[in-house]
């Protein structure tokens, strides 16, 4: 699906973000591979630079999986207070 979203939005003169789960990211990366038209986000990182935190991935490490954008303040994270 990739191939064709990328050639819709092209078409409509639009640039897509794509948010999917930190699970996905790989998955939508690679599905989506040399999509000029779609970009990929993440839904929230770290605040730390590197290191594994429960929960959390590190901004580098989601630049590593393709991401160009992440979701800051995303909405359920601050209906939890957490944010």
């Amino acid at each position: 699906y990739g191939t064709q979203f990328n050639e819709l939005c092209k078409e409509k003169e639009v640039q897509c973000v794509l948010c999917p789960s930190t699970e996905a990211l790989a998955r939508v990366h690679n599905a989506c591979a040399g999509a000029d038209a779609i970009a990929l986000a993440a839904q929230d990182c770290s605040s730390s630079t590197y290191g594994a935190y429960t929960g959390q991935s590190a901004a580098v490490s989601l630049k590593q999986v393709g991401c160009s954008f992440v979701l800051i303040g995303h909405s359920e994270v601050r209906a939890q207070g957490t944010e």
